[in-house]
């Protein structure tokens, strides 16, 4: 009977517990139907709003501004000033010619290479235009290979590229207005005989009329020429009017009645130095021993003191004897321009001259500094 009890009150336990359980699962089917409509999902998973504790709004997005401070620049070491270059008149020209006849010489290249080697000469002058009118290098321009005036050989562009390569400093020497061959191939260039022909001086030669514009802008055009072969200065000689014997029977038209002499050449020198400007080339120009000794020559057009102030240096011919005494005559004559750098002597050395006596004539005329040129015609200089 006790048995029978006993097993009648595990199963009211048991009834009871499977009750309570039945309502909780009924109880949690409902609050999860019930309660689903509330369920928010996030990143984060699945909540309820009243979990979700109050906070501040979030700050918007926003791209944050960096000041970037620039880091001041280290102050630059002050630059060393520029040396200012010494003006080319200022410089002394010390110069040994090369005549276009010795140019396909390698003796005569040799000389004037040793003596810029030993010190003796600065620079060394390659004739390119002879008083022939004949040009020492083959051109390009129309007019002088028309006229048959040029070279054919490349013996003067073997010595400029030879003497280059030893960065020796060049000069080109032409001869202006003096000129037998192009008056001869051209009547509109010559200083015309008043009957009309081509005038000649007592030589025979032709010249190229100063006052004639296609004479003029012919010498320029071969400057321009002779600027771009590599050289560092041009030597203009024969810069004048022709003078002399029969110069009184020269008709030179209107211009010859309006325009003085020194006029035209000033003019003339005037185009000159503005092409050297253009080209970057120095300039320096001959005078005649009259026009050195009396400081001006009109008739030749040439003034010493206007030459000076259009050119860097200005070169007279000087004969070896006296030199010295000589030269110090033409440049007081010459004006206070006249200075030992920018107004030197030209020498033409015979053959058998010693190097000592040439030294003698230097030291008297140029002075230690001073400008001078050497001249011989087969360039057989003293060394």
């Amino acid at each position: 009977m006790r048995t029978y009890r006993g097993q009648r009150v595990r199963r009211s336990k048991l009834a009871v517990f499977g009750i309570i359980l039945l309502v909780l699962i009924v109880l949690a089917g409902a609050t999860f139907l019930i309660l689903g409509n509330y369920v928010i999902y996030g990143p984060d998973g699945a909540y309820f709003p009243w979990s979700i504790r109050s906070s501040p709004p979030p700050s918007p997005s926003f791209t944050p501004v960096i000041d970037i401070v620039e880091p001041s620049p280290s102050p630059s070491p002050s630059p060393s000033p520029t040396p200012t270059p010494t003006p080319v008149g200022a410089q002394s020209l010390r110069a040994a010619v090369l005549p276009a006849s010795a140019l396909g010489d390698q003796t005569a290249v040799d000389n004037v290479i040793r003596l810029y080697e030993a010190g003796v000469i600065s620079a060394v002058v390659i004739e390119v235009k002879t008083e022939d009118g004949m040009l020492s290098y083959p051109s390009t321009l129309p007019a002088v290979m028309q006229a048959g005036l040029s070279a054919s050989g490349d013996a003067a562009l073997n010595v400029i590229r030879a003497l280059k390569e030893k960065d020796i400093p060049l000069v080109a020497q032409m001869a202006c207005f003096k000129d037998r061959g192009l008056p001869q191939k051209d009547g509109q260039v010559g200083v015309k005989h008043v009957s009309g022909v081509n005038w000649l001086d007592s030589a025979r030669g032709r010249w190229l009329d100063p006052y004639k514009e296609p004479a003029v802008q012919y010498l320029l055009d071969i400057m321009a020429e002779v600027s771009g072969l590599g050289f560092d200065e041009l030597l203009l000689t024969e810069v004048c009017f022709p003078t002399g014997t029969g110069s009184d029977r020269i008709d030179y038209g209107e211009l010859g009645a309006t325009t003085t002499r020194l006029q035209a050449i000033n003019k003339f020198l005037d185009r000159v130095e503005a092409l050297c400007d253009r080209q970057g080339v120095a300039l320096s120009v001959t005078v005649s021993a009259k026009a050195a000794q009396e400081g001006s020559f009109p008739d030749a057009g040439q003034s010493v003191s206007a030459m000076l102030t259009r050119a860097d240096r200005v070169f007279a011919p000087v004969a070896l004897e006296n030199a010295g005494e000589s030269f110090a005559a033409f440049r007081t004559s010459a004006g206070p321009a006249a200075t030992a750098t920018r107004f030197g002597p030209v020498f033409t050395l015979p053959q058998t001259l010693t190097k000592e006596a040439l030294q003698v004539a230097l030291d008297a005329a140029a002075g230690l500094d001073g400008s001078f040129l050497l001249t011989n015609p087969q360039a057989r200089y003293p060394q």
